[in-house]
């Protein structure tokens, strides 16, 4: 075997090591596991080991396979009941903190950049979410109750897709040149209800096929494989893939009380759930290093000031709608940003898009800062939250029974 097989090899297992070390720290720090990937692919492309302008065609591809397999994951965890019951308030924080988030972006981009209106506003929705693939693993190792834990991760998931299509639209009709606020609607519920379909219907395909494929010994791979291949056909199709996969897993993960209501037999699918938080860990770990490598830091002093007046936008964005519906504060600190932006920013080069290479240097910049941003805000409620709790009863044996009761039934 070649040195460079062998070293190729040694680098891929020390790789895997640095993310199960990231997620002991983020458990016991608070030090999001994302950013410390990040920080390493940033160390690791200043040290000269691998060329970051070369990686830049492979993003597409990286982020669309994280970004099905971690949606897929959360939807294994989440319980319909659950989910039912607090979609709504995920819908209103998730929004609201979008929108404001965005037009305050896209309002100091004018200002500070000198950027024109629709140059500004494409910033501003590409900076208005939160990202999914960062905020839904940290959830698992936070102390939130369920519907915290749903209320978080529909909201990320939802200005995930907002921050796709929103983003999309403007560099498409900067493209075309002609703008349609019709069009611009008939693309937004276009995407959503092909997504939400087609991972339903994918789901209830799929459950029937495992019924008859359960006892093979590939029957994961083949799940795995049907996820990739309805993300792409979604994608195609213009729904929205990252939906789609997050259905196909509610879909999967609750297909006990399904078929219970439909009288049919039910699978276990515990085997499946395990097997792909393995490989979402392994999936999560060399996308945020790969991101590390692809980040630009800009020379221009403007460039930070934005990167990081992003940062404060994003909280303040989230704190005016928790105020407005009476929600916990716990709810803060998650303004990470990450995937989808990365993705969106990468397109715009692509495509040639007026500013776009200003566009991805800010989105890179402002990647790093709300991660850097959270870490603080994080320890500031759970210090917070800790105070609190002294002095209070520990849960009820009911509620304890009930959170067991439901770890089970996954």
């Amino acid at each position: 075997m070649s040195v460079d097989a062998l070293f190729f090899m040694a680098m891929f297992s020390f790789l895997i090591l640095l993310g199960f070390i990231a997620t002991l720290i983020f458990e016991k720090t608070r030090i999001s596991d994302s950013l410390i990937l990040i920080i390493i692919g940033i160390l690791a492309k200043k040290m000269g080991w691998l060329e970051s302008t070369s990686l830049l065609p492979a993003a597409g591809l990286m982020a669309s396979v994280a970004l099905a397999i971690i949606l897929f994951e959360a939807g294994l965890n989440l319980d319909t009941k659950n989910l039912m019951q607090n979609l709504g308030k995920a819908l209103s924080l998730g929004s609201t903190s979008y929108f404001l988030t965005s037009f305050m972006v896209a309002g100091a981009a004018m200002f500070i950049m000198k950027w024109n209106p629709l140059n500004a506003l494409l910033l501003g929705f590409l900076s208005g979410g939160t990202s999914a693939a960062v905020i839904i693993p940290m959830i698992g190792k936070l102390k939130l109750n369920d519907e915290e834990s749903t209320i978080v991760g529909m909201e990320s998931t939802l200005t995930n897709i907002f921050t796709t299509v929103f983003s999309l639209m403007i560099m498409k009709l900067m493209i075309e040149t002609i703008i349609e606020p019709s069009k611009a609607m008939t693309v937004l519920i276009s995407s959503f209800s092909t997504g939400i379909v087609m991972g339903v219907l994918t789901g209830f395909l799929w459950l029937k096929i495992l019924r008859l494929i359960r006892k093979r010994p590939m029957s994961y791979m083949l799940t795995l494989a049907m996820l990739f291949v309805m993300y792409s056909f979604t994608e195609f199709s213009g729904g929205s893939g990252a939906l789609a996969s997050l259905m196909f897993g509610i879909v999967l993960g609750n297909n006990r009380a399904i078929t219970h209501a439909m009288n049919l037999p039910s699978i276990s699918t515990t085997r499946y759930t395990r097997l792909h938080n393995e490989i979402s860990f392994l999936v999560r770990t060399y996308f945020f290093l790969y991101l590390g490598l692809i980040l630009v830091f800009p020379n221009e002093l403007s460039y930070w000031v934005m990167a990081i007046l992003i940062g404060v936008l994003s909280f303040v964005g989230r704190g005016i709608p928790i105020q407005l519906y009476g929600l916990s504060n716990k709810y803060l600190p998650f303004i990470n940003k990450g995937l989808s932006e990365a993705v969106v920013a990468v397109l715009l080069i692509e495509f040639a898009v007026p500013l776009a290479y200003e566009t991805f240097t800010i989105v890179c910049m402002a990647i790093l800062c709300t991660n850097l941003l959270a870490v603080p805000l994080m320890w500031y409620f759970d210090k917070k939250k800790s105070h609190k709790n002294n002095g209070h009863n520990p849960p009820s044996g009911r509620e304890d029974a009930k959170k067991r009761g439901r770890g089970a039934s996954v």
